[in-house]
Parts: C-alpha cells; sequence; structure tokens
C-alpha cells in the first residue's frame, strides 16, 4: 500500500499531466479525457483520489465536466481564441503557400485562424479590442533577430529569424545542399561548384547560404572530391541583387579547371548564370550541368533540378510548434522542414544543348527576368 507521501506525489503528477493535456490540440477540439479507472491504474492512484484531482481541475476552470458524457478541456467550451498569422502583407506565392500550411494545419484540430497585418495588431493594442489569441505566427522578423511582440501569445518566427525568445522553423538548408551535391555525384561530376551568397569577410550573415554551402562541402569530401577552388561566393557590395551575383560568377566557374556542375544558393542566382554563359558565349554542348534551390514565383525556373523549398511544409511545421507544445523546457526551439530534391535534366551534362535541339525556346524565360537587350538569346 503507498503511503501518504507516494499517493500525493502521485496525485501531483496527475495534476502535471491534466494541466498539459487540456492545451493540446485532441483537447482543445472537444476530445474526452480517458476514464476515472483508466487514470487510476495508470497513475497507482484509487478512482476517488483521480476523482478529486479532476474536481479541483473543474473549480479552477482547467477542465469541464458534463454529466453522463465525460471530462473535457475548458478551452474547448470556452473561446478558445485565433490563431494568428502577422504578416506584412506579401502577396507572394511564397507566403501565400506558407499561410496555406499553417491554416490547413490549425483547421485540422477544427480551430480558427485570421491572417492580420501589423498595423491591425496596433490598432488593437489602441483601441483596447484585440481578440484572444492562442499563438502567433510571425513574418515580421527583422534580420538582426530583434522585434517587439505585439500579442501575449506563443510565438513562432518564420525562417528562423524571428526573436531570440520565440520557436521557429525553418528549413533543413545543410541537407539541402548535402543532397544536391550527392545527386549531381551520382550522375557523374566531380568537380561541382557552389555559388553562394554569404561574403567571404564574414561581416554579412547570411546563414541559409553559409549551411547550404556546408551541406555541398560535405558531400564532395566524403565521396573524397575536393573543394579547392569551387566555393564561389559572392565578392560584390552587400545588396547586390541575386541575378548580377549569379552572372558574375559565370566567368570564375568558366576560369576553374575541370568544373562541370554548380549549384546554386536560389532560383535568381542560378538564373544570372544562365545569363553569364549566354553572354560569354558559351557553347550549349559545354554548359555546366545545375542544381538551384528552387525559391522563386517563377514558373519556368521549376525546369531545373532543384531542392524545392516547401512553404507549406514549413506552415505546417509553425502550426504544429504551436499546436503541441513542449512544456518540458523554457529554451527556444528551432524545428528543421527537410527540402525536397526534384532532379530534372539539367543537372546532367549537355542538358542545354539537348534542350535547344529539341525545338523549343528553352531558354525565352530569361527575358522575363532581365532587361531583353542584355540577353543574348538564340
Amino acid at each position: 500500500m503507498a503511503t501518504r507521501k507516494e499517493t500525493a506525489q502521485r496525485k501531483l503528477q496527475l495534476e502535471k499531466w491534466l494541466r498539459d493535456w487540456a492545451k493540446q490540440p485532441d483537447a482543445l477540439a472537444g476530445g474526452l479525457l480517458s476514464s476515472n479507472r483508466d487514470l487510476a491504474e495508470k497513475y497507482e492512484l484509487s478512482t476517488f483520489s483521480v476523482f478529486s484531482v479532476i474536481q479541483s481541475l473543474v473549480a479552477e476552470g482547467v477542465l469541464t465536466s458534463e454529466r453522463g458524457v465525460g471530462v473535457f478541456s475548458a478551452g474547448a467550451r470556452n473561446e478558445v481564441g485565433f490563431f494568428a498569422v502577422i504578416t506584412n502583407l506579401s502577396h507572394s506565392l511564397r507566403d501565400s503557400q506558407l499561410f496555406e500550411g499553417f491554416r490547413t494545419k490549425v483547421a485540422e484540430f477544427g480551430l480558427p485562424s485570421v491572417i492580420v497585418s501589423q498595423a491591425d495588431v496596433e490598432r488593437w493594442q489602441v483601441q483596447g479590442n484585440a481578440p484572444h489569441i492562442a499563438g502567433v505566427l510571425s513574418l515580421n522578423y527583422t534580420p538582426d533577430g530583434q522585434s517587439i511582440p505585439l500579442i501575449d501569445a506563443p510565438t513562432v518566427g518564420f525562417y528562423g529569424l524571428g526573436s531570440a525568445t520565440w520557436n521557429t522553423v525553418a528549413f533543413d538548408d545543410y541537407v539541402g545542399g548535402y543532397w544536391a551535391t550527392k545527386h549531381l555525384i551520382s550522375t557523374g561530376h566531380k568537380r561541382i561548384a557552389f555559388l553562394g551568397m554569404h561574403y567571404p569577410d564574414g561581416k554579412v550573415s547570411l546563414d541559409w547560404s553559409k549551411e547550404r554551402c556546408e551541406g555541398w562541402s560535405t558531400a564532395l569530401v566524403d565521396a573524397g572530391f575536393a573543394t579547392t577552388g569551387l566555393n564561389i561566393r559572392n565578392t560584390t557590395m552587400p545588396g547586390t541583387d541575386d541575378m548580377e551575383v549569379g552572372r558574375l560568377a559565370a566567368q570564375r566557374v568558366l576560369d576553374t579547371p575541370g568544373c562541370t556542375a554548380v549549384i546554386a544558393v536560389n532560383s535568381l542566382v542560378a538564373a544570372g548564370f544562365l545569363l553569364g554563359l549566354e553572354e560569354a558565349r558559351l557553347p550549349r554542348v559545354a554548359w555546366p550541368a545545375i542544381v538551384c534551390f528552387q525559391d522563386s514565383d517563377v514558373a519556368e525556373l521549376v525546369n531545373m533540378s532543384s531542392i524545392y523549398l516547401d512553404y507549406c511544409a514549413l506552415g505546417k511545421a509553425a502550426a504544429e510548434t504551436l499546436l503541441q507544445p513542449d512544456t518540458s523546457s523554457e529554451t527556444p526551439r528551432v524545428l528543421r522542414v527537410t527540402p525536397q530534391l526534384m532532379p530534372s535534366l539539367t543537372s546532367r551534362s549537355g542538358w542545354a544543348q539537348a534542350m535547344h535541339s529539341s525545338g523549343e525556346n528553352s531558354f525565352r524565360w530569361l527575358h522575363d527576368l532581365i532587361e531583353p537587350e542584355r540577353a543574348v538569346v538564340k
């Protein structure tokens, strides 16, 4: 038979579990609590002890009991509150996919969500009529990681750039760089350049570019290949547009002996790189293979072999972080979403000549990205 001290400890354990359970998505969506008998067996308590713990939480407003039905989270019977996306009102396809993923996951649990602007939140604060908000996905980040919290609610920062006190969601850029390189190796390439946006002097921190570069380097080293002279990073002034970085990288790649393939850190760097090859009048049969990190809204760019950044999946991950909070630690978490490899012809040798020989103007999309007079499209 348990001592009074042991019984008291078990009741405290049960109380803590019940408080955590009442915040879970299933409970908030109306899920029914396990029977008193099941809880009694689990915690080695009498059914009366279980009943007394539950009743104390009902009186406190954590749980609610309906005769003949069962015990529920009080949040399921009261206003749960909105899960909000605070946005800078960007209308890009990327942000739309992020919103869709977030709201879809929240809706799976029967919970409401709303997209608002920072101005909406500030107006609520001034007027004192803000709705109850249970959690926030915030796109209002700043590069230095500092942000003023607008709502006193659990917040997930987008792309790992939120406040240091927030949980964050981000793509696993290291894994993306690794698998992009492994894919090119599998198609026969040994000298693979990386076209990055981060700077050699480290004065401008672009962690996503650095992490993709680290994955590239690790994959080459694991395969027994050298990386020397193949890390072609941005050497222009900070603020230079991505296409210009790619265009300038083209000549450096052509000057690198034996380089047969490149990984572009994003879609516009890849587009600029192709423009640089056109300007150099390099025969298409000799164009390097290419894999890019796909983050562009331009439909034609998806023809490239790419590491697809699924923003819908990123939004779902943000929602899961809010719906299933980790109450065991106060340390902010970074939830990584693995990007997906999407192979295409551009990762193979001679791809450009093959596409050109097909009779289609496969490079017409360059005109949509740059000033027509700069392109030399045949």
